[in-house]
């Protein structure tokens, strides 16, 4: 979906980038994001039942998406204080 809101964007802030191709009007390039929106939310509610080392596999996999940025910052914080001074 992040590539989506990305081709919104990008045709609001710089609607005169020089592009290799174009999807058609504003209005057709969000309509774009109607049918992979909503085979993702399909996909959320018809998991809501299953289960991942004993939570909810929706809960299990916000876990994991919340881990994700956590981590980077703190692998980046042990780098920076690692490397040499310049």
């Amino acid at each position: 979906m992040l590539e989506f809101v990305a081709l919104l964007a990008l045709r609001i802030r710089e609607p005169e980038l020089p592009r290799p191709f174009r999807a058609g009007s504003f209005c057709f390039a969000a309509l774009l994001g109607v049918g992979p929106g909503l085979l993702l939310l399909y996909a959320i509610y018809s998991s809501r039942d299953e289960q991942v080392v004993g939570i909810s596999a929706l809960l299990f996999a916000l876990l994991v998406a919340v881990a994700g940025p956590v981590l980077y910052l703190l692998t980046q914080r042990g780098r920076t204080a690692r490397s040499p001074a310049s």
